[in-house]
């Protein structure tokens, strides 16, 4: 892998544990990037007004708290992360598109699942999955946002062959990209849904 394949990016990382938070800080400046590290929720929604900042690596379970106020203050202004957690299974419906690394890891899958929502092909499609409007906007516009969802997906699997070319880890990717061929097949599905149930109430 590319040494400096994170090179210029600035990156929160979000771990209450010591040792984690620093072999993951280390990791990205391997790869290039400059790493802030939080310990606690109120520091790492201290650090996501951070004008520069591009991504971040969420624990999703923080103490005794968990990252989601983190995660809508990263939302809000379209800075797209990644979870690296212990915990198993998806963490929430809100979050289904976010790349997920299971601690441990090695060092390429987390920094492969980062360059991956970095992306110019794949950030806005993770970015807008996340927002609370994005189901809304979906059954507003549901034909053309699947045409839109249907050419990003072609732009992510790009995405994915340049990053192992790179010899970057790609299977946290690979999962996002499953999921939201899942996605879109879902919402083709209401949308047929949507057209019989219309077409029963005109006749």
């Amino acid at each position: 892998m590319q040494g400096a394949i994170l090179q210029g990016e600035r990156v929160l990382v979000v771990d209450d544990e010591p040792l984690i938070a620093i072999d993951v800080q280390a990791t990205l400046e391997r790869a290039g990037a400059s790493v802030v590290v939080a310990r606690t929720i109120r520091e790492a929604l201290r650090y996501a007004d951070y004008p520069a900042l591009s991504a971040g690596v969420l624990d999703f379970r923080v103490g005794n708290d968990d990252a989601e106020p983190v995660c809508e203050a990263l939302n809000r202004r379209a800075v797209p992360f990644i979870f690296f957690t212990g915990l198993s299974g998806p963490l929430s419906q809100r979050w289904q598109t976010t790349p997920l690394v299971s601690k441990p890891a090695r060092p390429a899958k987390i920094v492969g699942a980062l360059k991956f929502v970095l992306s110019p092909e794949t950030r806005d499609i993770i970015v807008g999955s996340q927002r609370r409007d994005n189901d809304t906007e979906k059954l507003a516009r549901i034909d053309q946002v699947v045409a839109e969802s249907e050419e990003r997906i072609a732009r992510m699997r790009r995405s994915i062959a340049q990053l192992e070319g790179f010899g970057a880890d790609t299977s946290a990717a690979q999962q996002v990209l499953a999921t939201m061929i899942k996605v879109v097949e879902g919402m083709r599905a209401h949308r047929e849904m949507s057209a019989h149930l219309a077409s029963k109430v005109v006749s």
